[in-house]
């Protein structure tokens, strides 16, 4: 779990997370899907799904669930992928630069 803080608020993301933040920050918009790993006595997790409902205060305001249907969805994604639904995607450009930024200082100053 790491910890940053943007104008003076300390937010913990989970590692699940942050993979999902930098996943998507190589690579775009990203299935709901994608996110399953691991399994747990025969159940895979999904800590992306698992945090719905709660996902941009858990991510530091960096991502959001949108279904298919609507606007916030890149057509070219959905045409690429037309059965997915539910879609993992930044909820603010700027803001979601600001997370990534912060988090690849977080492992630099861990490495260091």
């Amino acid at each position: 779990m790491k910890t940053i803080t943007i104008n003076k608020k300390n937010f913990q993301i989970t590692a699940g997370l942050e993979r999902a933040i930098l996943q998507v920050a190589a690579a775009g918009p990203q299935a709901i899907s994608d996110f399953s790993e691991g399994q747990f006595r025969r159940h895979k997790v999904n800590h992306v799904a698992s945090a719905a409902r709660n996902l941009p205060a858990m991510t530091g305001g960096a991502l959001q669930i949108a279904y298919a249907g609507s606007s916030k969805v890149p057509a070219q994604s959905a045409k690429q992928r037309p059965r997915v639904m539910r879609w993992v995607l930044p909820a603010d450009a700027r803001r979601f630069r600001l997370v990534v930024r912060k988090l690849a200082e977080q492992e630099a100053n861990h490495d260091a």
